[in-house]
């Protein structure tokens, strides 16, 4: 499913939920954290780990949003990190967005899944 991130620009980005291990797992790394979900800015694509349960990917999806506004909008400063201020400011602007996005993916699987 395409999600619109950038209304300006028109960038969409695509949802997928796999279990592919070249975008997705849930084996540890070697310093103890998993991936669960990535964003592909280049082909514009969010992956999402089809096994976790429905909280997990919610918060996930959120997460790979995240990533993707913060992208499509050049709001990371020098370094890729966002000050404390710019995180308020983002989620400020940005929160309800994510919100809006995550709760339209969710219900359109709802109802792709029952057909």
């Amino acid at each position: 499913m395409k999600l619109m991130i950038n209304r300006f620009t028109g960038v969409e980005y695509d949802v997928l939920e796999t279990g592919d291990n070249d975008y997705v797992y849930v084996e540890n790394n070697s310093n103890g954290t998993c991936q669960i979900g990535c964003c592909d800015y280049v082909h514009h694509m969010i992956y999402i780990h089809k096994e976790l349960s429905l909280v997990q990917k919610i918060k996930t999806l959120k997460h790979e949003l995240t990533h993707a506004i913060i992208e499509e909008y050049a709001l990371s400063n020098d370094e890729g990190k966002l000050s404390e201020e710019k995180v308020c400011d983002f989620m400020s602007i940005y929160g309800s967005e994510i919100e809006s996005l995550t709760e339209h993916y969710f219900k359109y699987r709802e109802q792709t899944e029952g057909k």
